[in-house]
């Protein structure tokens, strides 16, 4: 006599090795099928440049960790002169972009930063130049202590790109890194 007879509800659960393997191969293929799924979601929302940045009209205001920001003017040379008058030359085949911004803060929201790149051909980005050998008039940081709120505060944003793309610029992003929303691209006024 066999360990369990025909009517034992615990042979009518055992599998056949032939639909174990099934099962475990049917169980496979759908958690990779929700990965993939998942991954193509999460990586055209947030790593693709599809629905990553919104133009908006020449002169208008975004507004970002409760703080509006203004694109004043968007300017290219290729040289910097400071208040010293000491000139600094952009490398060669490129220019200096010095983007002038200005800043009202609406509260004193702890999480405040002051993140600009300047947006280019094909979503191409670039971040702000720190390293200067020239002294500006103007700030090129938005400090916290400077801020008060509602006061406007104007510093400037300076870029070196190169020369083949100053002509094609959209113009200045805000960088929000925590938030998954598309970034506002600020025009500068006409």
């Amino acid at each position: 006599m066999s360990r369990h007879s025909a009517e034992d509800p615990v042979t009518a659960l055992l599998l056949s090795p032939r639909r174990r393997s099934w099962l475990w191969l049917t169980c496979a293929a759908a958690l990779v099928l929700i990965y993939l799924t998942l991954w193509t979601l999460y990586s055209t929302t947030h790593l693709s440049s599809f629905g990553r940045y919104e133009q908006l009209d020449p002169g208008a205001s975004t507004r970002q960790f409760d703080a509006d920001f203004r694109l004043l003017s968007l300017v290219k040379t290729e040289t910097l002169v400071g208040g010293d008058g000491d000139p600094q030359r952009a490398s060669a085949d490129a220019v200096w972009v010095v983007a002038n911004l200005e800043v009202v803060r609406r509260s004193k929201d702890p999480n405040f930063l002051c993140l600009t790149e300047l947006l280019g051909p094909d979503h191409r980005a670039w971040e702000r130049t720190t390293l200067l050998d020239v002294t500006r008039s103007q700030p090129m940081f938005c400090d916290n202590e400077e801020l008060a709120v509602g006061s406007p505060f104007r510093f400037e944003a300076i870029f070196e790109i190169p020369a083949r793309d100053a002509e094609t610029l959209y113009g200045v992003v805000v960088v929000n890194p925590v938030d998954s929303t598309p970034e506002q691209v600020l025009a500068p006024p006409r």
